[in-house]
Order: C-alpha cells, then sequence, then structure tokens
C-alpha cells in the first residue's frame, strides 16, 4: 500500500510540475529582395521564436539564420580593379552584418556574387515589414539601396 501512495504522490507531482508549461512556437521565414542599377541582394531570414509560460511568468527563446546574397549586375570584367570592397547590411530591429576585402594588385574580385551568413540564439527577429538597408562600397564609390519582404 505505502508503494502504491508514493507512486501516486510521484505521479501527481509530475503532472503537477510538467502540466503547468505551455509552449507556443512560431516559424519566419522572409525574403527580403532590392536592387539599384548595379546591384541586386536578397536577404533570407529562418527562424524560430519560442513562449514558454510556466507558473504565470513567461519567458522567450528564439534561433536565427539569415543569409545576404548580394549579386553583381554588370561584367566581372568591371570590377577588375577595385581594391578595397565592403558590404555593409542593417535590419531595422538592430544588427546586422558587413564584409571587407581589400585586394592587392595581383589579386582580383573573381566573382559576381558574395554572401554573408549568420545566426543567433535569443536575438531579436526582424518584422516582416522592416526595411534592410544596404550599402556597397567600391573603392571610394558608395552605393545604398533598400531591400523590402518579398510576397
Amino acid at each position: 500500500m505505502r508503494r502504491i501512495v508514493t507512486f501516486l504522490t510521484i505521479v501527481v507531482l509530475m503532472l503537477n510540475i510538467t502540466g503547468c508549461k505551455k509552449r507556443e512556437v512560431t516559424e519566419y521565414n522572409y525574403i527580403y529582395t532590392g536592387q539599384n542599377g548595379l546591384w541586386s541582394a536578397e536577404y533570407q531570414v529562418d527562424a524560430t521564436a519560442t513562449f514558454i509560460t510556466y507558473k504565470e511568468r513567461t519567458s522567450y527563446e528564439s534561433e536565427q539564420q539569415s543569409t545576404l546574397t548580394v549579386t553583381y549586375l554588370g561584367e566581372l570584367d568591371d570590377l577588375a580593379k577595385v581594391r578595397h570592397f565592403e558590404i555593409y547590411y542593417e535590419r531595422g530591429v538592430g544588427g546586422g552584418g558587413s564584409k571587407t576585402v581589400d585586394y592587392r594588385d595581383d589579386d582580383n574580385i573573381s566573382s559576381k556574387t558574395f554572401n554573408i551568413q549568420s545566426s543567433s540564439i535569443n536575438g531579436m527577429i526582424p518584422q516582416k515589414d522592416s526595411n534592410i538597408e544596404v550599402s556597397i562600397t567600391l573603392d571610394d564609390e558608395v552605393q545604398n539601396f533598400e531591400l523590402i519582404v518579398k510576397e
């Protein structure tokens, strides 16, 4: 009899502990696109946000992976004389990234496509209606354009 009471007590405690926890998971998959006369870009965001409610307290967890792909629309030969190349992007909710490469005289840009990948845990996830600002620097020339979510 004592074993049955102990067993039932453990079962009730386990149900009480696990029964009070509520998880609400939301997935976000956005693709932002944009271009100017010389460049096109795509920013892809794959994220998961989880709200966990336990004993009337709510906590937040998130995971995010993103990739910015920038493509030069002109001819690759046009980039042969570039010595300083920089891509910078900024998200409306904070955060962003950059890539900088300095080339020597015997080293040239060898691709028209450039990627910046990032991931974060418990960071801010961009909202669907936010814009991504992209800035591309070729030596002393700076070009800016904006990416908006692709419907």
